[in-house]
């Protein structure tokens, strides 16, 4: 993984480059603790289950980079739901709104939710994300001519839990991370080289629209952390069906 001299200097002063964990705040009661517990739980051995569906955005922390647009994160969205329904046993009869969601509800909230939407189970999304900036020199063309550029490095979390609507506990949690960095350059200057986000090793590069580059930063990093996650969350899920005898 690249890391800019900014981001360098952040790990040897021991600041946290991922955000920490933000689904607790939202399972837990106000003044409780931030752990997670899980239940016990066996998946059904041949029925999907019926579930909803619920993904925030949370931006709400000091540091928090500002979410995708409305656009990109519905399509988030709805690439999650069939990654969920192909991956998993589970039928996703709706999606909820984020803001039905809200910090400090605790399980009755969880509860409230499930009644209201008459399901018996929730799927829910927290994305959250950090970004740094760093000056960049950048070619405008082959002809080795530079211009002043702006790298931005987007880390993002993603956390998802399966949560029994009957008692509002957590059954089954994963978390997944992302990172991809897009070079730009500054003002008016434009390039066919530029912006660019570059991802992993061997993946291709995107090269988006430069009028939303940012935008476009923040939910391909999101998509990668929703897919880590949903791997492990179905990892998990499938290890609990193996030893309930499914």
């Amino acid at each position: 993984m690249h890391l800019t001299l900014v981001a360098a200097l952040m790990l040897l002063l021991g600041c946290s480059v991922t955000p920490t964990p933000r689904l607790p705040l939202y399972l837990s009661e106000p003044g409780a603790g931030t752990d997670i517990a899980l239940r016990q739980w066996e998946p059904p051995v041949q029925d999907r289950i019926h579930a909803a569906l619920l993904v925030r955005w949370d931006s709400s922390f000091q540091e928090a980079a500002p979410p995708t647009s409305e656009d990109l994160f519905q399509s988030l969205v709805q690439r999650l739901r069939l990654h969920i329904e192909t991956a998993l046993p589970v039928k996703i009869v709706t999606v909820l709104e984020p803001d039905l969601l809200a910090p400090g509800g605790g399980s009755s909230h969880v509860i409230q939710i499930a009644q209201e939407r008459t399901v018996p189970y929730l799927i829910v999304g927290i994305l959250s994300s950090v970004e740094m900036d760093s000056p960049l020199s950048i070619p405008l063309s082959l002809e080795s001519v530079y211009v002043v550029g702006t790298r931005t490095e987007n880390y993002t979390l993603a956390e998802l839990a399966l949560l029994d609507g009957a008692d509002g506990r957590v059954l089954l949690y994963a978390q997944g991370r992302g990172y991809m960095r897009l070079d730009r350059p500054d003002g008016e200057q434009q390039s066919n080289l530029y912006p660019v986000i570059q991802r992993s090793e061997g993946e291709s590069p995107i090269y988006p629209e430069p009028a939303r580059a940012e935008d476009a930063l923040r939910e391909v990093t999101g998509g990668k952390a929703l897919g880590q996650a949903l791997y492990l969350f179905s990892e998990r899920w499938n290890r609990r069906a193996e030893r309930s005898g499914g």
